[in-house]
């Protein structure tokens, strides 16, 4: 009896006996196959979801108006899309801030892109609470832009009576004492032209603080000091003393473990000392 392969079999021309044997020796192959196929197309779903913004991130600015924060009005406006503050032609008594409304934020990752000009510095706040809402005073972490090597993108504590916490420069663990080492960078630091454009970066995580410059880490700090910040808000500051400029743009919040803003503590009517 003479065996038939069906119209089917995919080794026409051969005996049933050896393609059979052909199938199970190119078994391993197609499987292989099938495999590279899909870890193909994971891999460009994964590409294209990298690619693709966050849903979480938030927009705190809209590029068209002050919406969302509350500041002096004669210090604070929107010009060519971007958020500044000027003490030009206007002398102020303490530090003041432009502060958003969104509620407070615990762990997250802000990103924004500063430039400053005049003689003076400026910073953004995180982690802080308001202290004169008449003043619009905050206290608590503060990212530092400011032209002198040390205190670039340093970690202050605005109104909390710590001053400076880490200089650029400096990982540190913090308990009633500061534990210092170098971060790995190293070496002497250069002067940063903050009349140009930089991108500022801060991730706040339980009590770790990094503080990143045009993607380099300036400070890394594990917080246990007892003044230690926890949750609070956004702002944005102008200084006193000389006449100064800042300019804010492309400033994203991406919440961090799924922390969202809270909105339950009303902000405290007191008097802060200036730093």
């Amino acid at each position: 009896m003479t065996n038939r392969l069906p119209n089917c079999c995919p080794f026409p021309g051969v005996g049933l006996a050896v393609a059979i044997s052909l199938l199970f020796l190119n078994a391993p192959l197609i499987a292989k196959g099938q495999e590279s196929a899909t870890a193909t197309e994971e891999r460009a779903e994964k590409q294209a979801a990298e690619k693709k913004p966050s849903a979480k991130k938030i927009e705190l600015f809209n590029g068209k108006d002050l919406a969302g924060w509350e500041g002096d009005p004669k210090l604070w406006s929107v010009q060519d899309g971007q958020i500044v503050g000027s003490t030009i032609g206007t002398k102020i008594e303490s530090n003041t801030f432009l502060i958003y409304q969104g509620g407070e934020f615990a762990d997250f990752r802000l990103q924004f892109k500063a430039r400053l000009a005049g003689d003076n510095n400026s910073g953004v706040q995180y982690r802080s609470q308001v202290t004169n809402p008449k003043m619009w005073a905050v206290a608590g972490y503060q990212m530092d832009i400011h032209a002198n090597p040390p205190y670039t993108a340093m970690l202050f504590g605005e109104g909390t009576g710590r001053h400076i916490i880490a200089l650029r420069g400096q990982k540190m663990e913090i308990e009633e004492e500061k534990v210092e080492s170098p971060l790995k960078e190293g070496g002497k630091l250069k002067p940063i032209d903050l009349a140009k454009w930089h991108q500022y970066t801060i991730e706040a995580r339980g009590n770790r603080l990094v503080h990143k410059l045009d993607g380099k880490v300036t400070v890394d700090v594990t917080d246990n000091h007892k003044k230690k910040c926890d949750r609070g808000v956004i702002a944005l500051q102008v200084h006193q003393g000389k006449p100064m400029t800042v300019w804010f743009k492309d400033i994203l919040l991406e919440p961090l473990d799924g922390s969202s803003p809270s909105r339950d503590k009303p902000p405290a009517e007191s008097e802060v000392a200036e730093d």
